[in-house]
């Protein structure tokens, strides 16, 4: 995967246009792990499409998302070059295109030192999965955001 830059403007189109597609996947498609590619953010820090700047924004390259439907485990994980951050979360999946999760406890990993775990309470979420087409999947969160993820150890490559 390279580095590369997101226009907004032109981006979001595209993924209304893929949700609207209506392609969901199974379950087995969404375990492994998912680099997140391009984020909204929530809904309360969110512009209205049509003021969205078209400056471009970067690719995150260090946050990935882990889904472990056998074990029962969500894990939103931003590396750095010496700092790990886990937040880890125990995952239902009703229906085959919705996850709810209950946040568990934060990981922190910093260099070779041990890990520090604590919890951090029990606060409750959803993500729904719009479009699921390995190696790529588009979720909406219960905050209002949209994010797009490629999915690593994938036979396809961007």
């Amino acid at each position: 995967m390279t580095e590369g830059k997101v226009r907004p403007k032109a981006l979001l189109p595209v993924l209304l246009a893929l949700e609207k597609q209506r392609v969901r996947g199974s379950v087995p498609e969404l375990t492994g792990t998912w680099q997140l590619l391009w984020t909204s953010g929530i809904k309360t820090i969110q512009k209205p499409v049509e003021q969205l700047s078209d400056q471009p924004k970067p690719i995150f390259k260090n946050i990935q998302q882990i889904i472990d439907p056998d074990q029962q485990q969500l894990i939103n994980q931003v590396n750095f070059s010496l700092l790990q951050i886990s937040v880890q979360n125990s995952l239902t999946i009703p229906r085959r295109n919705r996850l709810n999760f209950i946040t568990q406890k934060v990981q922190i990993k910093l260099g070779s030192l041990p890990s520090i775990s604590f919890p951090i309470g029990k606060a409750t979420g959803w993500l729904q999965i719009t479009y699921l087409h390995p190696p790529f999947k588009i979720a909406r969160g219960n905050r209002g955001g949209i994010a797009l993820y490629y999915k690593l150890n994938s036979n396809s490559s961007l």
